[in-house]
């Protein structure tokens, strides 16, 4: 029976005015609890039929907060764990605060399991600000002289105009104002309102370099306190292209043109190549597409058809495995441009015009970081986070965005282009000289341990202390024993790339926010683990332990298992590459017997054998060309996946 916990608390008490600005919540709603709050994460009592929203509404009335609400920004529902999320923005006076807000998490009854949160508290400020007029004058004073903005640039200005569909779009900034915090560095459950004031949110367009960069300037004394580069930069280095001729997905462009061009048309991608030299800014829509008059390219092209034969594989990757279509969900072109005027650097920018840009300078040898997969893989997957936790590029929030990027930009390569196999290094491709190394990240000057060796300082950049993440990912997916710079033994057992690249890209979807810390992201892949597997599951306990192991929380405190067979699904299973034309891998979650049995579309019976191995290799060169479909019987599970062979 459900019980409508918020009705009855209205009726009860309305007594609680007394209690401080919101940073009583955990103590008015601490009767809703079935656990104590930790990390930020809420879990409720269960069967209860609390509506969206209703727990802050409730806090407001109860404590007579008027300043403070929480608006509601996304709804997701997702297909594999049947919960619907919903994410609000945390304002105060109806200005937003910067870094605080929550998420909902509801069942497929429509009961609150648990919220995750991040609350600005005791904000005491005013927001009328005594800076109102000619701010942007006053910050560009304060720029380097013969700084070249884009809103100056006719070309830049064409630019954003096209992109936008918008005639009268401009780069020209608009203050926002708004309630900002000090740093992203250290942003717990309840920030401290001292660590924010009143300020303009300032994005300035440049041309030379081409990037958008933030600045946050005090709205009533004009200092610039505090800036943010919405560039994740990867300084990785790589040489690597070899996978030999590989079909590449073009669009014939008919007359007047009467050339393909690098385009990505087959009704499942919307990618889009390019080139540019002599420069770092260029307007999208004035730099010349690669073209091929009869669409058998030659390696005068090399570094263009690899960058988009790569990212075409990084599309469907996250199709195939997660149904993610495109970075963001809805297909949105993804562009891609190569011969960028840096050196040793790739990136990631979510441009003026709302359009995801991949860009890859070359290596100090003269070779595209396109090259490498697995930078490909990186930058795309920064795409990917830009559009669902949004992690900022600042402190333990980069650090994580970073190692998300590279446990996929490793995962990817692995998953669509090496079967299965890893080094578990990122762009150790020139000379044997790695860039970071998830198996051993003190090998890269990383840490491996949270606070441990090696650990960056007070400001670090996002790939400094990345090693942490990327090793709890390395330690999930193979498992590991040993002792830590904590000297804390571990022992962990591995759950396999297939289930781990799971709970890493269902916390970054649903549980993740925008300022999430180390610990944050700890709190949401176990609570993914155990959304997607079972409370107290195999996984669900490594999820714990691997954390433990880089020096992060203590081990799990479960008593008993979940078996896999109570929690086999279709997200368990992974069948790659698809479409293919050689080799097919299917990878499954258990090394019980299963039965493989493969039809074409007339129902007719192709191949069928047993196997017990995690993943299974099939040679399918010998397949017409044409649709399958594979049926997987995992321990009475049936399981069926569709096959494209080209």
């Amino acid at each position: 029976m459900k019980h409508n916990y918020l009705l009855l608390s209205f009726l009860l008490t309305i007594s609680y005015s007394t209690f401080g600005q919101l940073d009583q919540f955990t103590t008015i709603l601490d009767t809703f609890f079935s656990a104590p709050e930790k990390s930020g994460f809420m879990f409720f009592q269960n069967g209860n039929s609390i509506a969206p929203d209703a727990c802050f509404e409730y806090y407001k009335a109860s404590a007579s907060d008027n300043d403070n609400d929480m608006v509601l920004v996304n709804v997701k529902t997702d297909t594999f764990a049947n919960m619907t999320h919903y994410k609000f923005q945390q304002t105060y006076k109806a200005l937003t605060v910067e870094n605080a807000g929550t998420i909902e998490h509801f069942d497929q009854n429509g009961s609150l399991v648990f919220t995750n949160a991040k609350h600005a508290i005791n904000l005491n400020l005013s927001t009328e600000p005594i800076i109102s007029t000619k701010i942007i004058e006053t910050l560009l004073l304060a720029l380097p002289s013969g700084t070249e903005y884009a809103w100056n640039d006719s070309i830049a200005e064409q630019g954003i105009r096209y992109d936008t569909k918008d005639s009268s779009a401009t780069h020209y900034p608009v203050p926002e104002l708004m309630i900002a915090i000090d740093t992203g560095i250290d942003v717990r459950f309840n920030i401290d309102g001292n660590r924010y004031r009143l300020a303009y949110k300032i994005k300035i367009t440049t041309v030379n370099p081409y990037q958008t960069t933030i600045y946050y300037m005090d709205a009533n004394t004009g200092a610039i306190f505090r800036t943010e580069s919405t560039v994740f930069n990867n300084s990785g280095l790589a040489e690597v292209y070899g996978y030999g001729v590989r079909p590449i997905d073009t669009e014939w462009r008919g007359f007047p043109n009467n050339n393909y061009r690098l385009y990505a048309n087959d009704a499942t991608r919307n990618i889009h190549t390019k080139k540019k030299t002599g420069g770092q800014f260029s307007s999208w829509f004035t730099i010349s597409n690669v073209t091929d008059n009869d669409n058998h390219w030659t390696t005068s092209d090399l570094f263009e058809t690899t960058a988009h034969y790569f990212t075409s594989l990084c599309w469907d990757f996250y199709r195939q495995r997660f149904g993610l279509i495109g970075m963001d969900g809805l297909n949105t072109e993804v562009r891609v441009r190569t011969e960028w005027d840096v050196i040793n650097n790739a990136s990631f920018s979510n441009g003026p015009g709302g359009i995801p840009l991949t860009q890859y300078g070359r290596s100090s040898t003269g070779l595209s970081l396109a090259l490498e997969p697995s930078i490909v893989g990186h930058e795309f997957t920064h795409g990917v986070t830009s559009f669902s936790s949004g992690l900022i590029n600042s402190g333990e929030s980069a650090s994580l965005s970073e190692s998300i990027s590279d446990i996929f930009g490793t995962v990817i390569q692995a998953t669509m282009l090496d079967n299965g196999a890893t080094d578990w290094i990122m762009g150790n491709s020139i000379a044997g000289t790695p860039t970071r190394s998830l198996i051993d990240p003190k090998s890269t000057s990383q840490p491996d341990t949270y606070l441990g060796i090696n650990w960056g300082g007070s400001l670090p950049t996002g790939h400094t202390n990345s090693g942490v993440p990327n090793h709890w990912f390395y330690i999930l997916t193979n498992g590991a024993s040993g002792q830590n710079d904590n000297f804390d033994f571990y022992n962990v057992s591995g759950i396999g790339m297939l289930k781990s690249s799971w709970i890493i890209y269902y916390a970054n979807q649903f549980f993740l926010q925008n300022a999430s810390q180390l610990t944050d992201a700890r709190a949401a892949t176990i609570q993914a683990a155990e959304a997607l597997y079972g409370l107290c599951s195999i996984e669900y306990q490594s999820t714990i332990d691997a954390w433990y192991a880089v020096g992060i929380g203590s081990k799990h405190t479960c008593t008993y298992t979940v078996g896999i067979d109570e929690k086999i699904d279709e997200q368990d299973v992974a069948v790659y590459p698809n479409p293919t034309s050689a080799s097919l891998i299917i990878e499954v979650p258990t090394n019980s017997e299963k039965e493989i049995t493969i039809y074409n579309m007339q129902g007719k019976l192709i191949d069928s054998f047993q196997n017990k191995k995690l993943i299974t290799h099939i040679d399918v060169s010998e397949f017409a060309t044409g649709m399958y479909t594979i049926h997987l019987n995992i321990e009475g599970a049936i399981i069926i996946k569709k096959l494209v062979i080209k």
